[in-house]
């Protein structure tokens, strides 16, 4: 879905937001929320390319479109951008920060390219806001199909060399708000337990 509404509490009634006049999300689910003043923030999340308008139909702005035929599952659609929405305004803002500790790497295995402009497309992490900045933690990716073999939960952890970093992300950033930038918070080196993925 891509429908926004907003909760009147002191007249326990839904309002659906319409009409923008900014460019909006694309829609998706298993995404990740939290609100700081008057302003939701929106991360990442799970979407799905729908097929393309007939020949005289017009394209939809916010929509990402196929290009194949038939449906490829080595080809997920896992967001990482992150967007702003001011309750005040009722409009979306698509943010494009900075990121401090970024770096163009792959993976060991060579399969993906990892954490070039922020954290990487996933679902299902948990945002959290405090003091002026955001929080990001876990979720799951798609790190590629090399070095995964369909039978967890029941494997031992070796047959899953990956798993940690590419799948079931155990990672920390720090969204600063007031410079709109990105850090990849890491472990100190005398403490460098985080929590399971």
């Amino acid at each position: 879905c891509d429908d926004l509404w907003h909760y009147n509490i002191p007249r326990s009634k839904w309002v659906k937001i319409a009409n923008f006049t900014k460019a909006v999300p694309t829609r998706r689910w298993k995404h990740a929320m939290v609100d700081y003043l008057d302003t939701v923030f929106l991360f990442g999340g799970h979407g799905q390319r729908v097929a393309p308008p007939l020949p005289g139909q017009p394209r939809v702005s916010h929509e990402i479109y196929d290009t194949v035929s038939k449906y490829d599952s080595n080809d997920p659609l896992y967001f990482d951008d992150l967007w702003s929405y001011n309750a005040t305004e009722r409009e979306w803002e698509r943010l494009k920060p900075f990121c401090v500790t970024c770096a163009n790497q792959s993976e060991p295995d060579g399969s993906a390219e990892r954490d070039v402009f922020g954290p990487r497309g996933r679902h299902s992490p948990s945002l959290a806001n405090h003091a002026d900045a955001l929080y990001l933690f876990g979720g799951y990716a798609y790190g590629g199909t090399t070095n995964f073999v369909g039978i967890y939960p029941t494997g031992s952890t070796t047959d899953y060399p990956s798993l940690a970093s590419k799948y079931y992300l155990d990672d920390l950033w720090r969204y600063n708000i007031s410079v709109n930038q990105w850090d990849q918070m890491l472990p100190h080196p005398r403490y460098p337990v985080t929590p399971s993925p």
